[in-house]
């Protein structure tokens, strides 16, 4: 499934992605093309077959389905055969305007784009995502604690947009293995629990990679986590040694989670098994580190739990993603970055990479692996607070 490129021509001219750009106009053109064959074979007269948008989104994904009747729905303005929904619905979608946006808009006709979108709506709307109206409105900055942090639905690729990937409350066990591998935390939320039971992990025994393997995939299946796929389960292994099991016992054991669908990222230090580690990592759609001191395992760390799920487009090459910018600055603390202005939230402007036109590039005013620092005033170009750390 090729990615949808949501920005325009100028853009694209600017940031040297006009390839992207008619590659996906050219996908736009063959989504158009099979929406309108589709309704061609299965409209009967009287009814069109829920299938129609159904088979569209296998082939091309929601976002590009979407961006295609919403673009019929703009191209035919006026047109008073769209229900009103359908019309607020598709001016919702940030579309850019071209002369030549009428090429990728549908032949069919008016009422059956119109039953097209209100058909691929209420597919979107059955994955029960959370949006805009679930949030809590405040006038004032607000204390975080306690609450849930809900990742906006476009921020995360496709494959990811469940609800249970919208929330950011991973459950984490924490195992420690030698020559066999104990429970140090269960699987759990709780921070505080996580960050005690990392106090005590001990350098001494064997190794035994097997073992960490099979107690870390108990812990998933006793909580209910393991989801074959449909969210996503993950191992990071850590070792400084090299692993004392059989060939045999170790990939039984990778095979599990192959059949399973859950990656192993490892990391390597000190006199650890590189080879061992990366077939782990490579077999199961993982990814191998070499950590060649403290800092580099958090630095490790921090790209494993940010960078997997995420969108990571980044138009105007700032060093900040556009789902990013477009989602509003949110701090290390939890709470969402604020201006001093009245409507409050900070975003950055996707397509611009100085925002504030004081010269220094949006992504090096802001820190934004895994959480954001601000570093220099991101909106306002008279006003620096270097190093003001959240």
């Amino acid at each position: 499934m090729k990615p949808l490129y949501k920005f325009s021509f100028e853009e694209a001219k600017r940031n040297d992605e006009i390839e992207q750009f008619r590659e996906s106009f050219r996908e736009n053109i063959r989504c158009r093309d099979y929406l309108d064959e589709q309704v061609r074979e299965k409209f009967d007269g009287f009814r069109l077959p829920d299938e129609c948008a159904e088979n569209a989104i296998k082939e091309f994904g929601y976002d590009r389905t979407m961006w295609i009747i919403a673009n019929t729905i703009k191209e035919r303005k006026g047109d008073g055969r769209f229900h009103r929904e359908n019309t607020e619905w598709a001016k919702k979608l940030n579309i850019p305007k071209r002369r030549n946006n009428y090429e990728f808009a549908l032949r069919s006709h008016s009422c059956i784009v119109d039953g097209l979108a209100s058909d691929v709506r209420k597919m979107y709307a059955k994955l029960n995502l959370f949006d805009s109206s679930h949030k809590a409105k405040f006038d004032e900055p607000q204390d975080y604690t306690g609450k849930l942090l809900i990742i906006r639905a476009e921020v995360l690729k496709e494959e990811f947009r469940t609800p249970e990937n919208q929330l950011f409350l991973d459950e984490t066990a924490i195992v420690f293995f030698t020559d066999g591998a104990k429970v140090a935390v269960s699987m759990t939320s709780d921070t505080e629990s996580l960050k005690l039971a990392l106090q005590k992990i001990r350098d001494n025994g064997g190794t035994s990679f097997s073992a960490a393997l099979n107690v870390s995939i108990d812990q998933l299946d006793t909580a209910g986590k393991i989801s074959y796929g449909s969210n996503k389960n993950r191992i990071i292994l850590l070792s400084d040694g090299d692993d004392g099991d059989y060939a045999s016992t170790r990939n039984a054991a990778v095979k599990e989670y192959k059949d399973k669908y859950i990656e192993v990222y490892t990391i390597g230090l000190g006199s650890a098994n590189d080879r061992i580690l990366q077939q782990f990592a490579d077999e199961t759609g993982g990814k191998y580190y070499r950590a060649m001191n403290a800092a580099d395992i958090v630095d490790i760390f921090a790209e494993i739990g940010y960078m997997g799920d995420f969108d990571l487009t980044d138009t105007d090459k700032d060093g900040l993603p556009d789902a990013v910018e477009a989602a509003g600055i949110r701090l290390q603390n939890g709470q969402i970055l604020r201006n001093v202005n009245p409507n409050g939230i900070i975003f950055t402007d996707p397509t611009n990479c100085d925002t504030d036109g004081d010269g220094l590039m949006d992504g090096k005013e802001i820190d934004s692996t895994p959480y954001f620092v601000l570093l220099s005033h991101i909106i306002d170009k008279s006003t620096h607070c270097h190093n003001f750390y959240f």
